[in-house]
């Protein structure tokens, strides 16, 4: 039979009809998110980004009223959000925050950033899955799972920085999967530069990147990618990358409120920590049950286990453990920590207890935070091996982002984050740098929360299109394994 010839037109077509799929796919959820945005009311946090954004624009000033100088959240989002209310949005500069955040004219061309977040995840969920596979199909997939599980959507509603985290992570993993397959130094200042870039975007990244660096450095070593004197200036490099990228910001912070940090909300939250590492040995248990999302506390914790859903009403066994009881605001904003039912109200309170005693001295607000800080590291150095075992309850509490309100949901998202969790692992027992490099800084980040915050499943969710993408990536590894050996057997 007589092979028919392929014109070369047509073989350049076959070669980009993948990638117009998958821009195609990209387009559609976009579009989809676009039509469906919500342009409800702001949650706090929201609002506080929106403060900072308009000032930033208006006054040319980081701050929440346009006068004092701030450091309440990290910079990256809210320089972005500044330029999109100056460049493409008919706001005008005369407008008060509260108009912003209350008229649903401006508060829709506001939350038109969040499109611009989700187009850059797309694509670079698209990049990252294309270097681990060298496959279109598992960009598609990973990309409609990005749609399909992640809350990036659901936020597209709100101003928050998870959305901006999830694209900023995404990119710092590729590039470090780009550094660990090229080898080039560019890559290795590519990789400093956007661990960086996601530090400037959430505070804990800085933190997590201090240790990724060097192991990431070491295991271009150990996996036998670079001899030693190359491995350290890889480290050199990207380090030096990652440093010149942080600390304009930071040496601003020192300069203007003595803090060498990236923001500031850090203390609060890590004394909300330190609060529950003393919660009862009933309320450790109970955590499971109070952090689980509802199918698994209706399917089993309740049906099988026996727990009863008024334990976490208040006045019930673990009452303490849930936000925002009945009454409780009013509560925290009198700074009455005593009156203060749940741990969460406490650690609130006593920060508003301590801006009003500061307010009073004439003391700048940053204090509050270092004396949180102080108080919390107290606490957790007075009992390590207490904090280490409440790690265990709020790593559960972490791991479920995207679980809804099914049981299907519930294994999704079960799978998705075990497969991420276990994924050093694998790539190690496999020897697969290129996993090690694309799983190191999504699984430090879910350790640091778990260790050192009270992980309200907010901040897993930037992790959320990685755990999915690490499935599509185990599973596209065991088929081609599969064919490989049906090939060899037919030889």
């Amino acid at each position: 039979m007589r092979r028919i010839r392929t014109s070369p037109a047509w073989a350049k077509l076959r070669t980009r009809l993948p990638v117009f799929a998958v821009l195609l796919v990209i387009v559609a959820l976009t579009g989809l998110t676009a039509a469906t945005m919500d342009s409800g009311r702001f949650s706090p946090d929201g609002e506080e980004n929106i403060r900072l954004s308009f000032y930033l624009w208006t006054a040319g000033s980081f701050s929440e009223d346009g006068r004092e100088p701030s450091y309440l959240r990290e910079p990256l989002g809210i320089f972005v959000t500044a330029a999109h209310m100056a460049l493409l949005t008919d706001i005008p500069e005369s407008a008060t925050t509260e108009k912003l955040i209350r008229d649903s004219h401006y508060r829709k061309q506001i939350l038109w950033v969040n499109l611009y977040y989700l187009v850059g995840l797309l694509l670079a969920v698209w990049w990252l899955s294309w270097l681990l596979t060298r496959s279109h199909v598992v960009g598609a997939l990973a990309i409609i799972g990005t749609g399909l599980f992640s809350t990036v959507q659901y936020h597209s509603g709100n101003l928050l920085t998870e959305s901006l985290a999830a694209l900023t992570l995404a990119l710092a993993c590729a590039s470090m999967v780009w550094l660990v397959q090229t080898k080039r130094l560019r890559a290795a200042v590519l990789a400093g530069v956007m661990l960086g870039v996601l530090a400037l975007t959430k505070a804990a990244a800085l933190y997590v990147a201090l240790v990724a660096i060097p192991v990431l450095a070491v295991s271009t070593d150990l996996f036998g990618l670079l001899p030693r004197r190359a491995a350290l200036t890889v480290l050199a490099v990207t380090a030096l990358s990652f440093a010149i990228t942080v600390t304009p910001w930071m040496t601003r912070n020192y300069l203007q409120f003595g803090d060498f940090a990236i923001a500031q909300r850090g203390g609060v939250v890590l004394y909300t920590r330190a609060l529950k590492d003393n919660m009862s040995r009933e309320e450790y248990w109970g955590t499971f049950y109070a952090y689980a999302p509802v199918p698994l506390r209706k399917h089993v914790f309740e049906s099988l286990l026996g727990f009863r859903a008024q334990d976490l009403k208040p006045g019930g066994r673990y009452g303490r453990l849930v936000r925002y009881p009945p009454g409780e605001p009013q509560v925290v904003m009198a700074g009455d920590v005593e009156d203060a039912v749940s741990y969460f109200g406490k650690a609130w309170a006593m920060k508003v207890r301590l801006s009003k005693q500061m307010a009073a001295a004439g003391l700048p607000q940053s204090e509050v935070d270092r004396v949180l800080q102080e108080r919390a590291m107290d606490m957790i150095k007075a009992a390590p091996g207490r904090h280490l075992a409440t790690t265990v309850p709020f790593a559960w509490r972490g791991l479920w982002s995207f679980a809804g309100d099914t049981l299907l949901g519930v294994g999704a998202n079960l799978v998705a984050f075990v497969t991420l969790l276990a994924f050093p692992f694998i790539a190690i027992w496999r020897r697969r740098a290129e996993w090690f490099a694309f799983s190191l800084l999504a699984v430090g980040m879910f350790w640091f929360h778990a260790l050192f915050t009270h992980f309200i499943p907010r901040y897993s969710e930037p992790l959320v299109p990685l755990a999915v993408l690490s499935v599509l990536v185990l599973v596209h590894a065991l088929f081609v394994r599969l064919k490989e050996r049906r090939s060899s057997t037919r030889i």
